[in-house]
């Protein structure tokens, strides 16, 4: 793992060590998966309004 220990700080998009990824990090990889998954290149943050409209289309309430 790099020269380091994984330390588990509960984060949701941690490095390869644990710690706080920096955005730029985030972002390349996210581009990355979408390019190798064939998907069209989108922000980041449209994964939030794309999880709300499927919730509420799934008929889950607004304020989950």
């Amino acid at each position: 793992m790099d020269g380091c220990e994984w330390e588990d700080h509960a984060l949701v998009f941690p490095n390869r060590c644990g710690w706080v990824n920096r955005e730029t990090c985030v972002h390349r990889d996210f581009f990355k998966h979408l390019e190798r998954a064939s998907l069209p290149r989108i922000r980041f943050h449209d994964l939030r309004h794309t999880a709300a409209a499927l919730a509420i289309r799934a008929g889950i309430s607004i304020y989950t």
